[in-house]
């Protein structure tokens, strides 16, 4: 059998693991989802979209039909940019992932707006 020490041992983890919980990386990952459409509020493919956090990035493009879907998402707070060449970066900030969840982020219309470029311009 084991020893009285042992026992108090596991008897203490398991009594610290249940008060405490487990740390948000044991948690299952989320899922982020979206639509990117353009000002005729049409689907856009092949749109780059990202996911930043402190934590590591993920990155996918939007299909035939606009939509984005990030697998795997770890607990933390992102930056969303989606980039279109020929177009204006869209950024959303402060986008938090939740824990075996799905966060949809709705239709998102990418601004028809030409990249402003800062810097010198050849003669």
């Amino acid at each position: 059998m084991f020893s009285k020490k042992l026992q108090s041992v596991v008897l203490f983890v398991a009594v610290f693991i249940a008060t405490t919980g487990l740390p948000a990386y044991a948690v299952d990952p989320g899922i982020v989802t979206g639509v990117v459409l353009d000002n005729d509020h049409k689907p856009v493919a092949g749109v780059s979209i990202t996911l930043s956090a402190s934590t590591g990035s993920y990155r996918t493009v939007t299909d035939r039909r606009g939509r984005f879907r990030f697998f795997g998402v770890y607990v933390a707070t992102y930056t969303v940019r989606i980039r279109d060449a020929g177009r204006a970066d869209l950024l959303l900030l402060d986008i938090a992932a939740v824990p075996d969840q799905m966060q949809d982020l709705g239709k998102l219309e990418l601004p028809n707006v030409q990249p402003i470029i800062v810097g010198r311009t050849a003669p």
